[in-house]
């Protein structure tokens, strides 16, 4: 039997309008109202995630699944905080652990 790899591979490329309202209507029951996008404001927050400056990204899983999404851009930053790629990264994955 072949070793499993510890490893998941994703492929990131510039989140999509399509992608966008996807991902921004996925549920989050155990996590707080922030995860639940107000759909008064779903097409405000559509456009947000295509903002270039915000660079919002889709992840796909190697089954060619939308995973999840990131931001490495302003709308990721906290206010007073340097985030290194070491730190973003991480979090990432620990978010998929």
């Amino acid at each position: 039997m072949a070793a499993r790899s510890l490893f998941v591979h994703y492929r990131f490329h510039p989140i999509t309008e399509d992608e966008a309202r996807t991902v921004l209507a996925w549920e989050y029951p155990s996590l707080p109202t922030l995860y639940h996008p107000d759909p008064v404001d779903f097409e405000d927050d559509v456009l947000a995630l295509l903002v270039p400056r915000y660079n919002y990204y889709a992840a796909y899983a190697e089954d060619g699944s939308l995973a999840g999404f990131c931001c490495y851009g302003d709308d990721a930053q906290v206010p007073g905080e340097i985030i290194t790629w070491a730190r973003s990264t991480s979090a990432l994955a620990s978010a998929r652990s």
